[in-house]
């Protein structure tokens, strides 16, 4: 089968969209960075736990590039302060040093 340029990628977005708890900042952050991504891959991390009543807590997502650099992240800001230290720990281990330092210093 054969696709026109970019809508594998459009198929996969809408299906990202329906996957995770922020699809707000999805889109704002592949619209913003639409360049980059037009010739490199778009990893989408969210890292969440199941509580003991069976809901799902989301610590946070963040969105890598191809080479794993940090291109932005989101946590929810009512529970930043809980929440941002853990998912500052993944995104050391996941993300490109530079990438981390680079995106956290501004």
């Amino acid at each position: 089968m054969e696709y026109p340029p970019g809508e594998l990628q459009k198929l996969d977005f809408v299906e990202a969209l329906g996957m995770f708890d922020y699809p707000r900042f999805i889109t704002a952050t592949l619209q913003q960075h639409a360049s980059l991504f037009a010739d490199s891959q778009c990893r989408i991390y969210q890292f969440q736990t199941l509580t003991s009543s069976g809901a799902n807590f989301v610590f946070g997502m963040f969105i890598t590039d191809g080479a794993n650099n940090l291109v932005d992240l989101c946590i929810d800001s009512s529970q930043a302060t809980k929440r941002k230290p853990i998912l500052m720990r993944l995104i050391r281990a996941i993300c490109s040093p530079t990438s981390v330092a680079k995106k956290l210093s501004h």
